[in-house]
Parts: structure tokens; C-alpha cells; sequence
């Protein structure tokens, strides 16, 4: 793990950090997603006040992008995470492949999540929906830290040489952490 102060925007960023795994270690041993948000939640929370309720908010959040990541990737990627705390809040950074088959899905869903229309809706649907969907990415884990945490999401594909990769970012507003 790296730590370093960084200058960003002309704003004293408190710490960064960025760890690496492969998605194999995830995927052999599903408890390793929970183990992994834990640790990241338990450093970045040690400065707030309320800590062992930032502490829980940050490693449900981790969590559920940890285990999509290891949904939407092949076996053979690489995770890669990057946690900077910014003045305005938390900002979480995981960069991986994916796989063309959830491809579309994934950015359907993100487009609904990211877009002006009805969270709420969309979330009871996910929360009552007695079928599973026919292509399994977490779903509703991403629904519910849009809807419960006002986490904010956003994505980039990149179009490597061997494989496309996939950035997703999440930014959770100081004021879900200051409760």
C-alpha cells in the first residue's frame, strides 16, 4: 500500500492510497471482498467523529463495488483501487476488466443510476424483483449506495490492446459522513 499527501486542485488532500489485487483471490474466497472494505473502511475512518458509523458507511460502499468488480471481471484481471478523502468528501476509484458479455448491462444500469430519473422506483423494483436477472453483476448493491448513501457513480471504458477495462468512481458527499 502507498500513502503519500497529494496536492490536488490546489487543495491539501488529507491521504490517498491505492492497493492492488487480482480478481482471481476475490472469486476463489468471496470473504475477501467484506475482509478488503473492512480494512479500507477501519483506515479511512479514523478521523471522523463518528467513526464507527463512517466506518460501516465506507465499508458497505467498498463492499458492494468490490464484490460488482469481481462479478464483472474475468479471472485473469487485475483490481486495481485508488481511496483519496478530498475536501467535499470520499472519493473511491476501482479499475478492472470486464467482460464483453456484461458489458452492456453494466452501463444500462449506470446510465439509470447516474441519470435524473426515478432512483426510488428502480431500487423497490430491484428490492421486490422475485426472478433474478438473467445477467448477474450486483445490481442492487449498486441501487442501494446511490439510493441509501447518496453516493454519486461514474464510469470510463478504455479499450486496451488485450482486454477492455473498466473505471468506475464513486464520490460520497462529506455531508453522508457528518451526520
Amino acid at each position: 500500500m502507498q500513502t503519500n499527501q497529494e496536492e490536488v486542485q490546489g487543495k491539501i488532500v488529507p491521504f490517498s492510497f491505492d492497493l492492488s489485487f487480482l480478481i482471481a483471490d476475490f472469486q476463489q474466497e468471496w470473504g475477501r471482498c467484506n475482509m478488503a472494505a473492512n480494512y479500507i473502511a477501519a483506515y479511512a475512518a479514523y478521523q471522523f467523529p463518528q467513526r464507527e458509523r463512517v466506518e460501516n458507511l465506507i465499508s458497505t460502499v467498498t463492499n458492494e463495488l468490490l464484490e460488482t468488480a469481481v462479478c464483472l471481471a474475468s479471472s485473469q484481471s487485475d483490481l486495481q483501487i485508488h481511496y483519496t478523502q478530498l475536501d467535499d468528501g470520499l472519493h473511491l476509484d476501482m479499475t478492472h476488466n470486464i467482460r464483453e458479455e456484461i458489458l452492456a448491462p453494466y452501463t444500462t444500469l449506470l446510465g439509470l443510476l447516474t441519470g435524473k430519473g426515478n432512483h426510488d422506483a428502480l431500487y423497490l423494483k430491484l428490492l421486490t424483483d422475485k426472478e433474478e436477472a438473467s445477467i448477474h453483476f450486483n445490481q442492487l448493491g449498486l441501487t442501494m449506495i446511490t439510493h441509501d448513501f447518496g453516493a454519486q457513480l461514474a464510469a470510463k471504458l478504455t479499450d486496451e490492446t488485450s482486454a477492455k477495462r473498466m473505471q468506475t468512481q464513486l464520490f460520497i458527499p462529506i455531508k453522508e459522513l457528518s451526520v
